[in-house]
């Protein structure tokens, strides 16, 4: 969309002249993690922009300024217009498919922590409520656990090299990585692996929709 933030990254600013490049990637969309990422100078890149003018704005301070570039296709394919446009706005359907699993994601993250900050509070306690409430909440982490094995793996439940090659992660990161891999118009076999991605997404989603949509448990014990 014009006007839209296709990339975004921090530069050195020193006293002189200071250079920056482009790779002419745009932003990486969210992905599910189960740990934060490490800070990063630049942020993870995703497909190459399709040729046509772009923006570029520099920042320093309070100091602004921009300028136009014109981004052209490579001389050395003949790959139309359309084709490109085509591959580019699938990619961006499975991104976003890859971000709704990851605010999945994070929801499960977020909610394993209140649960262990209530097992933390109930330690040592031996009162009926207590006991009570210590069940639930380990019930309810089990379940937690369950419904995130359905969008990633857990990186302490993997042995020896292989993982599970049928998590919603996986399953779309596979289909992104084939459609990143040229700009030829999308091929029926990555469309009906797109299709078998969702599927899985949809049943992963309507699983966690469930467990969510069950009796919370308080964020504090009170005396």
């Amino acid at each position: 969309a014009s006007g839209a933030v296709v990339r975004k990254f921090v530069g050195s600013a020193e006293r002189g002249i200071n250079r920056a490049a482009w790779n002419l990637r745009t932003d990486a969309s969210k992905t599910p993690r189960l740990e934060p990422p490490a800070e990063e100078r630049f942020t993870p890149q995703g497909p190459e922009v399709l040729p046509g003018t772009y923006t570029v704005r520099i920042k320093a301070g309070k100091a602004e300024d921009s300028t136009t570039v014109e981004v052209l296709a490579d001389p050395r394919t003949t790959i139309p217009q359309s084709d490109r446009q085509a591959k580019f706005d699938l990619i961006k359907k499975v991104s976003q498919r890859l971000e709704v699993a990851a605010e999945a994601v994070d929801r499960i993250v977020a909610y394993r922590k209140v649960i262990d900050a209530v097992l933390a509070q109930a330690k040592g306690r031996s009162d009926d409520r207590v006991k009570t409430l210590r069940a639930d909440a380990e019930k309810l982490r089990k379940k937690l656990s369950s419904v995130a094995d359905r969008f990633i793996e857990e990186p302490n439940r993997v042995q020896g090299i292989t993982r599970n090659p049928n998590t919603v992660s996986v399953k779309l990161g596979s289909v992104l990585g084939s459609l990143r891999s040229s700009w030829d118009p999308p091929t029926s076999t990555q469309i009906t692996n797109l299709r078998h991605a969702e599927a899985l997404l949809e049943s992963a989603l309507k699983e966690f929709n469930k467990v969510f949509r069950e009796k919370k448990l308080p964020s504090k014990i009170t005396k």
